[in-house]
């Protein structure tokens, strides 16, 4: 499973195999205990979570590159690097993750990343949210605002 958990102005995102879940949290959350029993925990419970790691990835100029059980994840949280990208083929992701209000373009990141979805968690500011919704229903991208939808879930088992 994917989630992205809906903390409010926070990044919370875990990946879920079996009894195990990788996290990539905010360094502030990670130490939020109380916050963490509302927002995450009970679901972890649920889950019957017995263990929890922080997630691996590659960092390129895009972002982070996160596979997951034959999944590719990219993970924007900073600006993208898109002077260094080097030209030659088009990444190609199963879900992009924006995090932590990056400022970017979906036009020019679609020109980078052949991908199918993009999610945009809570940490994102509403006004640049607004215009990456805009030029996601332009551009015909399938996309979720989790401060606005709620938690993204995905089960990629399935």
């Amino acid at each position: 499973k994917i989630i992205v958990y809906s903390v409010p102005k926070q990044k919370a995102i875990a990946f879920i195999s079996g009894t195990t879940v990788f996290t990539d949290i905010d360094d502030s959350l990670s130490i939020d205990q109380k916050k963490q029993k509302f927002h995450i925990r009970p679901h972890w419970w649920k889950n019957g979570i017995a263990r929890e790691l922080p997630v691996t990835y590659k960092q390129v100029a895009l972002g982070k590159i996160i596979l997951f059980e034959g999944k590719t994840v990219l993970l924007i949280d900073t600006v993208p690097k898109y002077h260094s990208w080097q030209m030659g083929k088009k990444l190609k992701a199963d879900l992009v993750i924006i995090s932590n209000n990056p400022k970017l373009y979906i036009s020019d990141l679609q020109k980078l990343c052949d991908f199918t979805e993009i999610v945009f968690d809570s940490s994102n500011k509403r006004k640049r949210l607004e215009y990456w919704i805009q030029d996601c229903q332009k551009l015909n991208i399938k996309h979720w605002d989790v401060s606005a939808q709620g938690a993204y879930a995905v089960d990629i088992a399935k």
